[in-house]
This record gives C-alpha cells, structure tokens and sequence, in this order.
C-alpha cells in the first residue's frame, strides 16, 4: 500500500513539532528520496510524446512508494526540476529531472514502565 500523499508536508520537523506538542524523541527520522528523469519530443502540432509513456507522471505517488512501512509523516518535503531542451525547425527536445526528498517521521515505540 502506498503512503497517503496528503500526510507528505513540506512544513519543517520544528514546526510540526510545536503544532502537535510531540517532541522528536518520539520518533526514528529516515530520509526519503526520489529521483526521475523524463525525455520528450514535441512537435510543431504541440504534442509532446513522452519517451516513458508508460510511466505515470504523478510524481508524488512515486514518492510515496519510497516511504517506510509505519511512517506518520513526511515532513520538510521538497520539490525540484531541472529541464532542458533543443528545438529545430519542426521539433522540440525536452529533458526534465525531477528531485523530491523529505524526512519520515517513525513513532518510537512507546516502553511501559
């Protein structure tokens, strides 16, 4: 099952610390990342063909994917593209890599004493 992407903030840890009055004992951080890259053509129609059309460009639900088991939250969630491109006279190249990371939030298990 896939982490639900509206738990991933990109507020950071000391803020959502102090919303929530937990302190950062209470859970095991673990860094997540992704990184894609995406080619396509467009022509002078404007159609871009996607090299990986069969790749789903929500790009948050593939974030998801790499969050651990038993997370909470993603807090500090960022966000970057890189494009580039090259065009002739009928066609346009373009080239994007994409970069997400963000820090999850695991619940410490709780000692009874």
């Amino acid at each position: 099952m896939t982490f639900d992407t509206r738990k991933i903030l990109p507020i950071s840890l000391e803020r959502f610390l102090s919303v929530t009055g937990k302190k950062s004992t209470d859970y095991e951080l673990e860094g997540v990342h992704d990184t894609r890259q995406y080619m396509g053509v467009k022509t002078i129609g404007g159609v871009i063909h996607w090299e990986n059309p069969e790749d789903d460009l929500d790009l948050t639900k593939h974030f998801a994917k790499k969050v651990p088991k038993k997370t909470e939250v993603v807090v500090d969630y960022e966000f970057n593209a890189i494009g580039i491109g090259s065009a002739t006279e009928s066609t346009q190249y373009q080239s994007y890599l994409i970069y997400q990371r963000g820090i999850a939030l695991i619940p410490r298990k709780k000692i009874r004493r």
